[in-house]
């Protein structure tokens, strides 16, 4: 991700109850300061952000899963 931006890290928590959920981390505060569901009531895991970090490439691990791009 870009050294000037805000975020500090995209939190999965895969078998809890939040599996379908994403939590932006401000790495300044250390506080949730979004969250993003890309599948409702499907896993979420893997997240990568691309080579210049504007973007972030999420697995959904399912039996029809996908690959989600997301804008942080």
């Amino acid at each position: 991700m870009p050294n000037n931006s805000s975020i500090a890290k995209i939190e999965v928590d895969a078998v809890g109850a939040r599996k379908d959920t994403l939590s932006i981390i401000d790495k300044r505060s250390l506080e949730i300061v979004r969250t993003v569901t890309p599948e409702p009531n499907k896993t979420v895991a893997h997240v990568e952000f691309d080579n210049d970090g504007r973007h972030t490439l999420v697995s959904v691990c399912e039996n029809d899963g996908a690959l989600v791009i997301t804008m942080p």
